[in-house]
């Protein structure tokens, strides 16, 4: 009997000094927890590293014309065959990949940055100014987000990847100025931002240091699905000539070229649509995984 309670006098002991589980803690354990989170971040992470080691992997200039070989099958000197100029597709994959990440990830942050401020401030003041904000972001929302893209590139008259970026920017400010701006309003509501008033605290203070924290989650979850929505929109316009132009090793460019080859060389459209596809897929895992992890109704062990 005294074994049996000292043992336990030092379990409870050794319980009550464990330090707390923090949010990180729990969120990152809720993650890794989650099988498609953790392959769609092995997915990615392999992109990045293509991306950052691209001098390093391409074994051909990305933009070098070999006539002779053209339209060559995947062999030990192409790995995924060459194009019709000859060029080599897996260099090109290799450096679309940071293409496609660039636009992907400058693209989110401009509009996750201009949506937090138009999303802070519309559902902070509220009234009359919260009024007006929304229905001008309602007006842009209303339009198909490929539609509203190619009709700003339109009309800047500029085909680049560059006016991509801006163009996919602008499409997602509402989106991302309606979420925040949601968070806010019930955020605003709570005692402790109640009191900060009535102790004086500046509006701005109040804005950027006690509420934005608090919707910071679901903009996150947003944000790594969007990254993948980019990439495929940027794509897909490169696809219709809006977006990269020749002899850019784009993904969504390189389908363009040569669609009119893809039954006698298959292998000229299938490799960068995986490209396309494995991306888009790994950041919408990493999406749904955050999702779960972030839910405030998860049990923990």
């Amino acid at each position: 009997m005294t074994s049996t309670s000292t043992s336990q006098t030092i379990n409870n002991s050794q319980a009550s000094t464990r330090k707390p589980t923090s949010w990180r803690q729990i969120v990152l354990r809720q993650f890794l927890r989650n099988r498609g989170a953790t392959i769609g971040a092995v997915l990615v992470l392999l992109v990045v590293l293509v991306a950052i080691l691209a001098p390093m992997l391409a074994p051909y200039n990305p933009i070098e014309m070999h006539p002779k070989d053209r339209l060559r099958p995947p062999s030990a000197q192409y790995w995924m065959g060459t194009d019709h100029y000859g060029r080599d597709i897996f260099s090109r994959i290799v450096y679309g990949s940071r293409i496609s990440l660039q636009v992907g990830i400058l693209a989110n942050l401009f509009s996750v940055i201009l949506g937090m401020v138009i999303g802070l401030t519309a559902g902070y003041y509220g009234g009359a100014f919260d009024g007006i904000i929304m229905r001008f972001m309602d007006m842009i929302f209303a339009f198909p987000a490929t539609l509203l893209a190619i009709s700003i590139i339109g009309l800047i008259g500029k085909r680049s990847l560059t006016w991509v970026m801006i163009a996919i920017a602008i499409v997602w400010i509402p989106m991302y100025a309606r979420l925040i701006r949601g968070s806010v309003l019930s955020a605003r509501e709570l005692p402790y931002i109640e009191a900060a008033r009535l102790i004086g605290v500046r509006d701005a203070r109040i804005m950027w240091r006690h509420i934005l924290p608090n919707v910071v989650a679901p903009v996150l979850v947003v944000v790594t699905l969007c990254i993948g929505v980019a990439i495929r929109n940027t794509a897909a316009l490169s696809f219709l000539g809006m977006g990269a132009q020749p002899p850019t090793p784009e993904w969504g460019l390189m389908l363009y070229e040569t669609k009119q080859f893809m039954r006698m060389a298959p292998w000229v459209t299938i490799f960068p649509g995986m490209a396309i596809l494995i991306t888009v897929i790994g950041f919408n895992l990493i999406g749904d995984g955050l999702r779960t992890a972030l839910d405030p109704r998860m049990k923990v062990d």
